[in-house]
């Protein structure tokens, strides 16, 4: 194995990466070389993202600016004299399911959770990287080439995580995951919401009541936990658990991605099996 190590006195372009898991694949193609800072650091809201003045400072200071769409991150247009690379223009966007509030023209910008997608970011920030710092171009073709191998290995482990729970139904309060549901074949039987909101009418109840009945639903996804608790209202007839859609609890860096996507599958299987105990059911058509 050959060490492979930066040029000396070499000063690395400043880069930002807007949203966790975009950082964390942008930080393991750029380890050794660069420290990518995090924008947008514990935000559930992207969409509604307001700059701070840190935020502003640390633009002001970078060079490269990896983002998904400015549909998504919508601050972007307003950036000048930066070195933008939209990332959602590597990879083949699907339609929106219905109504949603992170929209580019009908297209679903939660391109992060499809493997593949991740795969081709990682070669689009490998070729930036090295259009921008030749330097050490071999050192980010290296740093790529093992993220890309990780990235098989873990569709490998999520599949096997998933194996026995794809046919079972579920809804989600957000209607965010269809790139990770198409992906790993998932059985996604409908939302509630096209955003994570916390305001929950009883018509939206009542629906959701009638769809967990008429499929004979087990599990709800949330965001967050205040909108798990709103659920709550269900009774013991479904299990509801957190999706963490940006891998906000996981520390940032190289691994926070893999992490990411595993702690996900992992989240859907956890509900999924659920076994409901025949007492306890609540009857919703009372």
């Amino acid at each position: 194995m050959v060490l492979l190590l930066p040029i000396t006195g070499y000063t690395a372009h400043k880069i930002i990466a807007t949203i966790n898991p975009i950082h964390s694949l942008v930080s393991a193609v750029s380890y050794g070389i660069a420290e990518p800072i995090l924008l947008m650091k514990n935000s559930t809201q992207i969409h509604n993202y307001i700059l701070k003045p840190s935020d502003i400072i640390k633009i002001n200071s970078s060079d490269i600016i990896f983002y998904i769409d400015d549909k998504l991150e919508y601050f972007i247009p307003k950036i000048k004299d930066k070195i933008l690379i939209k990332l959602s223009s590597c990879v083949s966007l699907l339609p929106t399911r219905g109504t949603t509030h992170i929209s580019g023209d009908d297209k679903d910008l939660h391109i992060w959770l499809s493997p593949d997608n991740a795969k081709k970011m990682v070669i689009k920030i490998r070729d930036v990287l090295v259009k921008y710092d030749p330097q050490n171009a071999l050192i980010y073709t290296n740093n790529a080439n093992v993220v890309l191998s990780k990235i098989n290995q873990l569709s490998h482990n999520i599949n096997n995580v998933l194996h026995h729970v794809r046919g079972l139904p579920y809804i989600t309060t957000h209607d965010a995951y269809q790139y990770f549901e198409k992906y790993f074949g998932l059985n996604f039987a409908g939302s509630l919401s096209s955003s994570d909101s916390t305001n929950i009418s009883v018509k939206a109840l009542s629906k959701i009541t009638k769809v967990i009945s008429k499929n004979n639903i087990k599990c709800i996804f949330a965001e967050s936990p205040n909108n798990k608790n709103k659920y709550q209202i269900l009774g013991k007839q479904v299990n509801i658990q957190i999706l963490d859609l940006l891998g906000n609890d996981q520390n940032q860096g190289k691994d926070a991605y893999f992490k990411m996507m595993y702690n996900l599958a992992i989240t859907f299987k956890k509900c999924l099996e659920y076994n409901i105990n025949e007492k306890n059911i609540v009857n919703l058509n009372m």
